[in-house]
């Protein structure tokens, strides 16, 4: 697994706080007012910074990379049918499902 995936798999969860604690809890008259608030949240998230927190097993892990690398092998070469395809995704703490695909 590159280095690019799993980077995009710490950025996907942060996208899906941002979106449920900020973005649709807002009302945005124009582009400028979003951004602003986007960057607000960001400022106050940064003030006290929480590291994700891995809560798969390493076995788990392993178990989803050969599954997908399984998936991919056969021509589903579509991240989102890999992990849609009966397989668990990665939770992390307090954060939501990530799938590492």
């Amino acid at each position: 697994m590159s280095g690019r995936v799993i980077a995009w798999n710490l950025v996907e969860p942060f996208f899906a706080e941002i979106t449920d604690k900020r973005i649709r809890r807002g009302t945005f008259r124009s582009v400028g007012e979003l951004v602003r608030a986007i960057l607000d949240y960001i400022r106050r998230r940064n003030r006290s910074p929480q590291p994700f927190v891995w809560t798969a097993s390493a076995r788990s892990i392993a178990r989803k990379v050969r599954h997908c690398n399984e998936a991919l092998e056969t021509g589903h070469n579509s991240l989102w049918n890999c992990c849609a395809g009966g397989s668990e995704s990665m939770p992390l703490a307090n954060q939501g499902p990530l799938c590492l695909a």
